[in-house]
């Protein structure tokens, strides 16, 4: 079934956006066009015939008068024809008995009768019976017709009928065709400026076609302008942004698969190397030098252990598991993690401004991210880490500072960067963690050097500061605040 559809696909005809946009453009013409010209012609057409038959009465009321007035003269008849030529009309005069006695033809009769004396009479005497205008058909021609009896003191001397052919003033008709002649203009035109609305607006989609093109093909150095203000210039700028993400991807893979090759090579050669020194009986086979195998080993398992941790919590959907937890108590147990080292090295954690605060994380995912921070702070440290925590309406901010001598400035861009080590720095994925997890709670980590002058000592402090900020739900604003009453 799927075989049979996809060749009637590929039979069916292809249609661009630049045709299908002439086409709708077109079938709206059509469809506007066709019902405008509908109501026209039927209300206009009977607007028409009601102005036409009001006019003959006007007009067969003037001819009979002055008939009556100058009946007899040469001139008389090609007087009153003069009077409504200009209009198309033409005019009979019949006796009383309904005998033809004269007429004017502005060409409707001849197209009906080739004798209009003998056989006008009894073609009209039927509707000669009663005055007014009316509708009639003579040998299969439709006219608009006013009859007027003509009386001298009360007595019948004739009747004046005039007429003018139905198609006058029908859809055929001049102001009529006129009018549809103007619409099809107006839609030839409309054509036309639709075909090239079209083809500038296609133009630029065709250009967006060669960017993801060329974008697929990881083709990030050349550049396909695009000049629209509209909905495809954002499109085009949304694409731009992406390129920009997808190159920075790149980049970043590189420089993480470079260092990873790097990082992990080294453990490996050392490994190598003192196995086959073993073997050549370069060394010897003693626990020493197998518990220092072991030592690489366990730095290539703790290293590979830490890069997929990245990767999952950077990329895993529903790694991190979110309950209600009390920011004190991860900091305390963050603290109880590092406490061996910091106690070895004689610094003093210290918390400041502590308060039982619930948030909604992932208890020890944070407490990864924290302790990580503190053992790169112990690295650096003097005599002593602060911790500070700082409660606001709508989220908390942790604060983790050193009185070391600071991050090197030109390293302080990239320190959340993979692999990317500091003087003392092991692996370079501590601090990458501690922003993918605080970054995974919707949180902001950065970091920037404190330098000023202390207000119990003659002497500038110097160190680290990491700021770590993370939101607060409502249910645990409002629980909180029941609580510090």
């Amino acid at each position: 079934m799927n075989k049979i559809n996809e060749k009637i696909k590929r039979h069916l005809p292809h249609f661009g956006i630049q045709a299908k946009l002439t086409l709708i453009f077109m079938l709206l013409i059509i469809i506007i066009g066709g019902i405008s010209l509908g109501f026209v012609s039927f209300f206009m057409e009977d607007y028409v015939i009601n102005a036409v038959q009001r006019d003959l009465l006007d007009n067969t009321d003037k001819l009979t008068r002055y008939y009556l007035n100058f009946a007899g003269y040469d001139y008389t008849l090609d007087t009153m024809f003069d009077m409504v030529a200009d209009k198309n009309y033409s005019f009979v005069i019949l006796d009383e008995k309904g005998d033809y006695v004269d007429s004017r033809d502005a060409g409707a009769l001849k197209r009906v009768f080739s004798d209009i004396e003998k056989q006008a009479p009894g073609a009209l005497s039927q509707f000669v019976i009663k005055d007014g205008t009316k509708l009639v058909k003579i040998e299969n021609r439709a006219f608009i017709m006013c009859t007027q009896r003509m009386t001298i003191n009360g007595y019948t001397v004739g009747f004046l009928v005039l007429l003018t052919p139905l198609s006058n003033y029908t859809f055929a008709s001049t102001p009529i065709s006129l009018y549809f002649f103007a619409i099809l203009v107006a839609s030839v035109l409309a054509i036309l400026i639709a075909t090239f609305m079209a083809k500038t607006i296609t133009s630029n989609i065709k250009r967006l076609k060669v960017r993801a093109n060329l974008l697929a093909n990881r083709r990030f150095d050349v550049d396909v302008p695009i000049t629209a203000t509209d909905e495809v210039g954002e499109l085009a700028a949304s694409i731009d942004e992406m390129a920009k993400s997808i190159q920075e991807y790149d980049s970043n893979q590189k420089v993480f698969l470079q260092n990873a090759s790097h990082e992990l090579r080294t453990p490996l050669m050392s490994v190598r190397g003192y196995v086959e020194g073993i073997k050549d009986g370069v060394f010897e086979d003693t626990d020493e030098n197998l518990d220092l195998i072991l030592a690489q080993v366990s730095r290539l398992e703790k290293l590979i252990n830490d890069v997929m941790y990245l990767s999952k919590i950077e990329t895993a959907d529903g790694m991190l598991k979110f309950s209600n937890v009390n920011i004190q108590e991860i900091v305390d147990e963050s603290f109880d993690r590092v406490m061996g080292i910091s106690i070895a090295n004689n610094i003093n954690l210290k918390k400041i401004n502590f308060q039982n605060i619930d948030i909604n994380a992932d208890s020890e995912n944070l407490k990864t991210a924290i302790t990580n921070i503190l053992s790169n702070c112990l690295r650096y440290a003097k005599t002593e880490i602060e911790v500070i925590l700082n409660v606001y309406p709508h989220n908390i901010s942790i604060t983790i500072s050193d009185d070391g001598p600071g991050i090197n400035p030109e390293e302080l861009p990239h320190i959340f960067e993979r692999f990317y080590k500091g003087k003392k720095g092991k692996y370079g994925l501590g601090l990458a963690i501690a922003k993918a997890v605080v970054e995974g709670h919707k949180g902001q980590i950065y970091a920037y050097n404190k330098n000023h002058i202390s207000d119990d000592i003659d002497s500038i402090q110097t160190g680290a500061v990491f700021v770590i900020t993370l939101p607060r739900e409502e249910k645990n604003i409002k629980k909180n605040f029941e609580l510090s009453k």
